[in-house]
C-alpha cells in the first residue's frame, strides 16, 4: 500500500514548530499579502507541505525545497507547487486564515482547506452541477455541505482532475476524503484526494 502523508492543522501550531524555511521567492510573495493572518497563514502552509513531504522522503523539512511552476503560462512563482530533485513525491498545500492543510503521495494529489461560511445561489450555480446543487439544497446545513463540496473540487483541480473554470460540469469526486475542524463558530472543513 503507498504511504500518502495529510495534515490539517492551526496556523498557530504550525508556526510554533520548528522545521523548514521559506525560499526568496516564498518570503517575497508571503511580504506582498497584506493582511497579518493571512501572511501567517501562507507561511504556515509552506512550511506543513514541507514536513509531509519529509516525512515520506526520509529527509528533514530543512533541506527541502518547494517550487511552483504554471502550467498556463510557464512562470515560477505559483501553480503547481513541486519539490525539485523529488520527481516521484507529488505536494499540495491550502491555507485559509486559522488553518492549514498539506499532503504529500507518490501520485498527484489535491488538498484543500476552508472556513465554512454562506454562499449566494449565484455562486453554487457557478461551480455545482444540478445534482449538486439539489443534494446542497436538501441539506440540513447547506453551508457545511457545500463547502464540503467546494473542497473536494478544489482538491481535485490541485490533483490535476478538472479546472475551476468547468467546476459546475463535473461532480466532485467520490473519492475525496474529507476533513472537519474547528468550533460551531468557525468550522472549517477540508478534502484530500491522490489522483
Amino acid at each position: 500500500m503507498e504511504r500518502v502523508e495529510v495534515r490539517f492543522a492551526r496556523v498557530g501550531d504550525v508556526l510554533a514548530d520548528s522545521g523548514g524555511r521559506l525560499t526568496e521567492l516564498e518570503l517575497t510573495r508571503n511580504a506582498r499579502l497584506r493582511h497579518p493572518e493571512d501572511r501567517a497563514a501562507h507561511l504556515a502552509a509552506h512550511l506543513l507541505v514541507r514536513r509531509v513531504a519529509a516525512t515520506l522522503a526520509g529527509r528533514t523539512a530543512d533541506e527541502l525545497t518547494l517550487a511552483q511552476a504554471c502550467t498556463t503560462c510557464g512562470g515560477a512563482g505559483h501553480g503547481r507547487p513541486y519539490l525539485p530533485g523529488l520527481p516521484r513525491l507529488f505536494v499540495s498545500l491550502s491555507h485559509t486564515r486559522a488553518r492549514v492543510a498539506a499532503i504529500a503521495a507518490p501520485r498527484p494529489c489535491g488538498i484543500d482547506v476552508e472556513r465554512v461560511r454562506p454562499v449566494t445561489d449565484a455562486v453554487r450555480r457557478q461551480v455545482l452541477t444540478a445534482a449538486e446543487r439539489l443534494y446542497v439544497d436538501k441539506a440540513t446545513k447547506p453551508h457545511i455541505a457545500f463547502s464540503r463540496l467546494w473542497t473536494a473540487k478544489e482538491a481535485m483541480v490541485k490533483a490535476g482532475l478538472g479546472t475551476l473554470a468547468d467546476a459546475a460540469d463535473w461532480p466532485a469526486s467520490p473519492a475525496a476524503r474529507q476533513w472537519t475542524g474547528g468550533s460551531a463558530d468557525e468550522l472549517h472543513v477540508g478534502s484530500w484526494l491522490v489522483s
